[in-house]
């Protein structure tokens, strides 16, 4: 983040976090946290209180902006969601 504000660089946006926020942790088959599966790879695939932290601790990196990508998008999903934002 340095580099890129030194190098001129105003906003800087986070994009394609998937996102599906649900009031338990739900497990994969082999029993561990559900993942992408790619080191590195930043979601939003937890509860809320794991979500507003994970914001959290983006937002201290330096990220002005964060996309989010929703495959669940009932009520319920998109309204946990909207509840991230102050």
């Amino acid at each position: 983040m340095k580099t890129f504000r030194a190098h001129g660089g105003r906003r800087a946006i986070l994009t394609n976090v998937h996102t599906d926020i649900h009031t338990e942790i739900h497990t994969n088959v082999s029993g561990g946290s559900p993942s992408s599966g790619h080191a590195g790879t930043i979601s939003l695939l937890c509860t809320p209180a794991e979500a507003r932290e994970r914001l959290q601790r983006i937002e201290a990196i330096g990220f002005d902006d964060v996309m989010l990508v929703c495959q669940d998008r009932s009520e319920q999903n998109l309204g946990n969601v909207r509840e991230l934002v102050p």
